[in-house]
């Protein structure tokens, strides 16, 4: 979908342009101070063995294929390098090793939290991966990604949904899905990887009541992170887009009549700022290589200084992907 989205906007927009967003190194700059990572969490695969029969001699000759999925311990799955860090209302846990062919197994654990059966699976991998074992006609795909994870989430028509996130770092595969709620399956997820030690969000590591979304609106998907700093929240928020205009959209879901409107950049990237001193105010942006929008709203204390010191701290051009 990405390589697509990449394409179509390619052939749309100004060539000197994009010559110039490809070709683009960034300085290094300040990271973004992420919780530090650790391994791994869980698993579910139902195979169930089968016989072949053929004759000989006039008597049936039964062949039987082994089961890749065994019912083992928390110990055992420990003991291959698996963290399993379940919410603190989960019970009813099992856990089981599934044979995928790689040399370590892939862990996964059932278990009941807040009336929701969850299956939750891990497996070292070279690259992000489906492990999830779950194939319906997913017609939501949400993905965003931090410091240190790839996260992906996918809603069905049906209502089914999945969360996957890849730690590269440690070379991880994530899935959890269960119930029909996203926002309650992120909130599932989000225990998890905190206490894996990681941070799901796109947000400074001394933010409080960190908190995300996936959302739709005008026919984009955005992804959003909500976080308090130094008593002020801000809410960032990105999506991708097929337009090239230098009227780009404004993702920030924010309407207020403000004072001043100044206009800059950020790198390459045009830049809209919108605030009352003082106050609160946003600031949108536009990467037209690969088709991103970007917003960050502040609830007080804005100017186009300190909107455009967050939002340069938040934003990873995704040119450096590549780079």
């Amino acid at each position: 979908m990405k390589n697509q989205k990449f394409e179509q906007v390619m052939g749309m927009v100004d060539d000197d342009l994009l010559e110039e967003a490809a070709a683009y190194r960034a300085p290094k700059k300040k990271r973004l101070p992420m919780l530090a990572g650790a391994a791994a969490a869980c698993l579910l695969v139902a195979v169930s063995a089968f016989s072949f029969f053929g004759t000989g001699m006039g008597k049936a000759e039964q062949t039987t294929i082994a089961n890749p999925m065994q019912k083992v311990s928390h110990a055992e799955v420990t003991q291959l390098g698996y963290s399993i860090p379940l919410p603190a209302a989960a019970a009813e846990t099992e856990y089981f090793l599934i044979d995928t062919g790689a040399e370590t197994p892939m862990a996964e654990v059932r278990f009941l939290a807040n009336d929701t059966r969850y299956t939750c699976r891990t497996l070292k991998t070279d690259g992000p991966a489906d492990i999830s074992g779950i194939y319906a006609d997913w017609t939501q795909d949400y993905n965003w990604e931090t410091e240190e994870l790839q996260i992906h989430l996918t809603q069905a028509e049906d209502q089914t949904v999945r969360m996957e996130w890849y730690a590269p770092e440690s070379g991880t595969q994530w899935s959890l899905s269960g119930g029909t709620d996203a926002l309650a399956l992120m909130r599932t997820a989000r225990e998890i990887v905190e206490t894996l030690g990681y941070n799901m969000a796109v947000s400074p590591a001394e933010a409080e009541n960190v908190r995300y979304a996936a959302i739709e609106q005008e026919g984009l998907e955005i992804g959003e992170t909500v976080f308090v700093l130094n008593g002020i929240e801000y809410t960032y928020r990105t999506a991708a887009t097929l337009e090239s205009a230098e009227d780009f959209a404004d993702i920030s879901g924010v309407e207020d009549d403000f004072a001043e409107q100044v206009e800059g950049e950020i790198l390459w990237c045009p830049v809209r700022l919108y605030f009352d001193k003082g106050g609160s105010g946003k600031i949108v942006w536009f990467d037209v290589a690969p088709g991103l929008l970007y917003s960050l709203h502040m609830s007080e204390g804005a100017d186009a200084e300190s909107l455009t010191e967050m939002a340069e701290l938040l934003f990873e051009p995704a040119q450096n992907e590549a780079n």
